[in-house]
């Protein structure tokens, strides 16, 4: 699957970042929320990847939030039963991987979930609080491309301290 590449146009909410998903996953996508805050802390979506040696795992959950951004930290809202659900999962080693957006822009990063994701809070540039855990996504790639970045993001998984 190698996708055209798509025009960056600002993220203004969670359906725009569905759209992208939609766009660059194809079929590969599915909905676990049919729309924003319609489940009780359950991850948005889940994508089903490329059969390789390297994923431990054949699917991996997504949850999407949209972001603002200021003085080098994103800042989003997660609620408690996301803290909940998106805890046990990681700590029952399920891949649950945030995609932010950052509102107004075409800022896209995918970083795997963990104390700074559920506590709404992820530094980036000089700032990275996520010790090098974001991994920027540059729209307007391919598939493949996306793939890639999102492997990194899954092998570069942290632990949620009990």
């Amino acid at each position: 699957m190698n996708l055209a590449p798509l025009k960056a146009k600002p993220f203004m909410s969670e359906a725009d970042m569905r759209g992208w998903m939609r766009l660059t996953f194809g079929n590969r996508v599915f909905w676990l929320e049919p729309s924003t805050g319609s489940t009780f802390g359950f991850p948005d979506a889940m994508i089903v990847l490329p059969s390789e040696p390297k994923f431990a795992s054949h699917t991996v959950f997504v949850e999407a939030k949209l972001a603002t951004e200021a003085r080098g930290v994103l800042r989003f809202k997660v609620r408690t039963p996301q803290v909940i659900c998106l805890s046990r999962l990681v700590d029952l080693g399920v891949p649950v991987i945030g995609l932010v957006a950052v509102r107004g822009t075409g800022g896209l990063y995918w970083v795997p979930v963990g104390e700074e994701f559920l506590q709404g809070s992820l530094g980036v540039g000089k700032q990275n609080g996520s010790r090098g855990l974001l991994f920027k996504v540059a729209r307007g790639t391919t598939f493949d491309y996306q793939m890639a970045r999102l492997s990194e993001a899954l092998t570069s998984r942290v632990r949620i301290r009990s």
